[in-house]
């Protein structure tokens, strides 16, 4: 059951990754690999967390992995930054200050994230809910 909760969330997360890079053209580095990580992680917590609801595939109602994954990249999407090509090299310098001073407080918020979310998955497990009837 784990390996299939994981494959749904691993689905649904490259699927809006791909979307988003396509929409942001991201290229392939390192913001696309911590979106997809987020994504990833964020969709398989959230699907253990909600309620189950929805039809069964292969064992694993998948809507609340996609209710999950698509709020995730709205959230992310309309708090992402627009793409900016500078036109002059000013505005080239200011917006690499800029990234530079972004990139280093954004690194260990997503660390600290990301060790949260691996802990509520393990919670999840460890802990399951029981339905009463």
């Amino acid at each position: 059951m784990i390996l299939l909760e994981m494959l749904t969330a691993l689905f649904f997360a490259a699927f809006f990754t791909a979307l988003f890079s396509f929409a942001f053209r991201l290229g392939p580095g390192r913001e696309m690999l911590f979106l997809f990580i987020i994504i990833f992680l964020l969709t398989w917590a959230g699907g253990l967390w909600l309620t189950p609801f929805g039809p069964y595939i292969w064992g694993v109602q998948i809507f609340p992995f996609l209710f999950f994954a698509l709020m995730v990249a709205l959230l992310i999407g309309a708090f992402s930054r627009p793409w900016f090509r500078p036109r002059t090299k000013r505005e080239a310098t200011q917006e690499a200050e800029i990234r530079r001073e972004e990139r280093i407080i954004v690194n260990g918020m997503i660390w600290v994230f990301i060790a949260f979310l691996i802990f509520a998955i393990i919670v999840r497990y460890l802990f399951p809910l029981r339905v009463m009837s």
